[in-house]
């Protein structure tokens, strides 16, 4: 998984998703899956033409802790949320920054394999019947 890494106050923290963040955040928001923590993410990000709830204490709050969940699961170690939402405050580049490597980390499906191109692994022919002669 890719790493980067951010300045909260005056500390550079790395950042690093994966189960253990998924984890983090699931338990904070008191969700059972990966698919669950994905779909609360994607309510923090607004989209385009959408009205923007940032400024919203519980929206800073959650996004507070998909920030630190990053750090925590990078090694970073804990930091409080307010101190986060002051460094986003100071520079929004890192909301970007951490969002795009949420979404890289996201488990993506493998491509599914067509029934007629598998191979009849550890399967016997049936034997033949042996044919009357006439």
């Amino acid at each position: 998984m890719k790493k980067i890494e951010i300045k909260i106050g005056t500390e550079t923290y790395p950042v690093k998703f994966g189960f253990g963040a998924f984890q983090v955040m699931g338990a904070e928001w008191s969700l059972t899956g990966i698919d669950d923590v994905i779909n609360k993410v994607a309510t923090l990000v607004p989209t385009e033409g959408a009205e923007v709830a940032i400024m919203k204490f519980e929206v800073l709050n959650d996004i507070a802790t998909v920030v630190s969940a990053g750090i925590l699961n990078a090694g970073g170690g804990i930091v409080e949320n307010s101190d986060i939402v002051d460094a986003m405050f100071d520079d929004m580049n890192i909301l970007k920054q951490v969002f795009e490597l949420f979404l890289a980390s996201i488990p993506k499906p493998k491509e599914s394999v067509k029934p007629d191109a598998r191979k009849a692994v550890g399967k016997k022919k049936a034997p033949q019947k042996a044919r009357a002669k006439s």
